[in-house]
């Protein structure tokens, strides 16, 4: 019963398979096909081996199927699905047994089918992308380039939508070290052919994309192999953009970074006028490009912020930068909050 089961199900996706147009073969028995067809030449050849393949193909199991592979570049059935933007077939793909153990599986250049499915320009590419992620694809996995899937979307990427990124960075963020390797799970800070994920999208000029690697973790502070910082190059109104998703911590810079001018005003530092970096966006700024931390933090209603009351010099410091977006975002809180008492009578949460 089962064994008729499996065979209806692999007949009734085979179908599905050539009606898309998937080319794929059987590796094992390809090179029979090859040889039986070497004596023919033009359409003879050809036909000699689709036949072949077709054969071979109403031949596999369902779980086989996921074992057949395109002639030229080597892709299976979920490589060519997560390209093409058939997220039916994908489905219908993530459903058979052992599916597992062929998600990161690479073509040729191997790319596996999340690379594909985060490079994709297809409407349904966050769903690919999704989909593949609960499946257990892995964000971690490279290409023969060392590109991993969220490199690659970055570098792909023809709109300035952070959906997919957001997917893959929350799977990085939560997944951990690949049990046969023991390795910790790489951070978006880490160097990937001599730059970060950051860097690639500041380049781009995607400050949407930038924005979740931000709010994911990356800091605007790690120098790339250059030694160049993203907050050396960032436009002035992609840094305020970036500021609004930063949290306090999250952008120290490593602790063997030289600090030897102020990031806004240029100025060599001094010996009576330390640098200290921003408590928020992490730049080293002198006394005159900051203010007092406690300051800013009494006038946005953020007095309670530390547990313990602090001396001003270990307040900390907020660059102008980063004190100009929190008083005014302080100041469009309060004016929406009045409104909404003005309106309903409650304020806001």
């Amino acid at each position: 019963m089962e064994e008729a089961k499996d065979a209806a199900t692999a007949k009734l996706l085979i179908a599905t398979l050539q009606k898309y147009g998937y080319d794929l073969d059987d590796a094992r028995s390809s090179s029979s096909t090859s040889s039986s067809s070497g004596s023919l030449s033009g359409d003879e050849a050809e036909e000699a081996r689709g036949s072949g393949a077709l054969r071979q193909s109403r031949g596999a199991s369902a779980a086989g199927i996921l074992a057949l592979r395109e002639r030229k570049n080597q892709q299976s059935a979920l490589h060519i699905a997560a390209k093409k933007g058939h997220l039916d077939v994908l489905r219908a793909l993530g459903r058979l047994p052992r599916v597992q153990d062929h998600l990161d599986a690479g073509d040729r250049h191997a790319n596996t089918a999340l690379h594909f499915a985060a490079s994709s320009a297809k409407p349904e590419a966050p769903e690919l992308v999704a989909f593949l992620l609960g499946l257990g694809a892995s964000p971690h996995a490279v290409n023969v380039r060392g590109q991993t899937p969220l490199a690659i979307h970055i570098m792909t990427a023809r709109t300035d939508d952070a959906a997919i990124t957001k997917l893959l960075v929350a799977k990085l963020a939560t997944s951990s070290a690949s049990a046969d390797s023991g390795l910790a799970a790489p951070s978006l800070n880490e160097l990937g052919n001599g730059t970060t994920y950051l860097h690639m999208a500041v380049e781009r000029q995607l400050s949407a994309i930038a924005g979740a690697l931000v709010q994911g973790g990356a800091s605007i502070n790690v120098p790339d192999q250059n030694g160049v910082m993203v907050s050396d190059v960032v436009a002035k109104k992609l840094l305020v953009k970036l500021v609004c998703v930063m949290t306090e911590g999250s952008q120290a810079a490593p602790p063997d970074i030289v600090r030897g001018r102020c990031k806004i005003c240029r100025q060599p530092k001094g010996l009576l006028d330390p640098l200290r970096d921003c408590a928020l966006c992490g730049r080293a700024v002198c006394k005159n490009c900051s203010q007092k931390a406690s300051d800013i933090r009494s006038a946005t209603s953020e007095g309670g912020h530390a547990a313990v009351p602090l001396k001003d010099k270990d307040a900390g410091k907020f660059c102008t930068v980063c004190c100009t977006v929190k008083l005014l975002r302080s100041k469009q809180h309060r004016d929406r909050e009045g409104f909404n008492k003005k309106l309903m009578g409650c304020g806001m949460k």
